[in-house]
């Protein structure tokens, strides 16, 4: 069985056949397809787009697809979203392969780069393949025939019953069976996964197949666990691009979908401050203007890239989303200029933690969560998994211990900090943190 987004692509292994055409006729066609087929096979599409190809001892199930990620990534998709996979992947340069099973039957699932007549580059071909032997069986019995036997008197005359009687020429019946006729069929049972040459034949039908539409893969991206310093999360599983972070903060980002930056603190500094401890100069008023004044000068003091801040927009309901802290979640669109320029979507906690120096310096937190124009499909909903799996308690844990022995080794006019509103604001970060 399939889960998530799948559910609307061939690999619904059960599909409702909407149309279909007879093997009467040489060409099947089905959904805007014809395909070249041998006389026996039937083609019958649903409306989700997928199409399924079946004889007494084939059945294909097949879908093209559309999708930003290379074939490793949808083939990985592909065999997460199969909960009933029975073997592990087989991966050449062309293509992906497992095998499955579904009540009583095993199939083959082949993913490959789309081939033939209106395909084009990003578009797959995924494959449900079936096979059962054909084998050979008794057939009817043939018709009963008649025959005429042979004549027993020849015109003599014969005595029955003491008298002289003309022999008379009897018509014998006989029944005369023949032999039954033994025709190959399909054994009544399950499919199997196809053999070498069956799967050859397979493929050699839907090559002949006309253009097909191609349905938007919509398949989730493949995401692995990263672990940076202090915190782990789950990402979009992209070779050579890894995490990192610092004392419960985490980093990802990869080129052509997008990045996020969680659990970063700032110092801001007031115009005020005669004394700057840090670059970064802004007043709080809001969750959105401090989105939009600070974040650009984060980007360009820590990555020396050009952030400009187009549009930032509250969203209702998430005022005060840390509890105690003025905060909430926005969400932007920019322009970002580094090595190239890129447009950016986003979502975004903004919030103001506590302030230093009589006020002239404020700690701003923020998560930040950027997709890139033109990202695959998906990167959205994969970004914010990242966020939702963050485990950053040992970076918390580190941290919080930190502050404590600052805490209890700081000396100033009354006394230490009091830690009761120390305590305080840790319980409150702390439950944002690991909520």
């Amino acid at each position: 069985m399939l889960r998530g987004p799948l559910k609307t692509l061939v690999l619904a292994m059960a599909i409702a056949a909407v149309a279909q055409t007879t093997a009467a006729a040489q060409v099947l066609t089905a959904g805007g397809v014809s395909i070249d087929a041998p006389a026996g096979y039937t083609l019958t599409t649903t409306a989700s787009g997928s199409f399924l190809l079946s004889s007494d001892t084939r059945r294909v199930t097949f879908v093209r697809v559309q999708s930003g990620q290379p074939l490793a990534g949808v083939g990985a998709a592909v065999y997460a979203a199969v909960t009933t996979h029975d073997s592990p992947p087989t991966t050449t340069a062309d293509s992906y392969s497992f095998t499955m099973a579904e009540s009583g039957s095993r199939y083959q699932v082949l993913v490959k780069p789309a081939a033939g007549a209106g395909s084009a580059a990003g578009q797959f071909d995924v494959l449900r393949v079936g096979a059962r032997t054909a084998d050979a069986a008794p057939g009817p019995a043939g018709p009963a025939t008649k025959t005429k036997t042979p004549a027993r008197c020849r015109g003599r005359i014969v005595k029955v019953k003491g008298k002289a009687a003309k022999c008379v020429l009897k018509k014998v019946v006989k029944k005369v069976v023949k032999k039954p006729v033994r025709k190959s069929h399909a054994i009544d049972g399950a499919f199997r996964p196809p053999d070498t040459t069956e799967l050859t034949d397979v493929l050699g039908l839907l090559g002949k197949r006309t253009a097909q539409p191609v349905v938007p893969a919509g398949l989730p991206l493949p995401m692995r666990d990263c672990q940076a310093p202090g915190a782990h999360a789950q990402v979009i599983d992209i070779p050579g691009v890894g995490c990192d972070g610092a004392k419960g903060s985490f980093l990802w980002g990869a080129d052509g979908y997008g990045s996020v930056h969680l659990g970063q603190p700032f110092l801001v500094n007031t115009p005020a401050n005669q004394f700057p401890s840090g670059p970064i100069v802004a007043t709080w008023s809001s969750p959105a203007q401090a989105f939009a004044d600070v974040w650009p000068q984060e980007l360009k003091d820590y990555s020396g890239v050009t952030a400009t801040v187009t549009s930032v927009t509250p969203i209702p309901g998430t005022e005060n989303f840390i509890p105690g802290s003025p905060s909430g979640l926005v969400s932007f669109h920019a322009t970002v200029t580094g090595a190239k320029t890129v447009e950016v979507d986003g979502i975004a906690l903004s919030a103001y933690i506590d302030s230093f120096n009589g006020g002239v310096t404020w700690n701003w937190y923020s998560s930040v969560i950027a997709v890139f124009k033109g990202a695959p499909p998906g990167t959205g909903n994969a970004l914010m998994t990242t966020w939702q799996s963050l485990d950053a308690s040992a970076g918390i844990r580190d941290r919080l211990a930190a502050i404590a022995e600052t805490i209890r080794t700081t000396q100033a006019p009354g006394g230490p900090i009091d830690p009761t509103v120390f305590q305080r604001t840790v319980d409150n970060f702390g439950a944002y943190l690991n909520s």
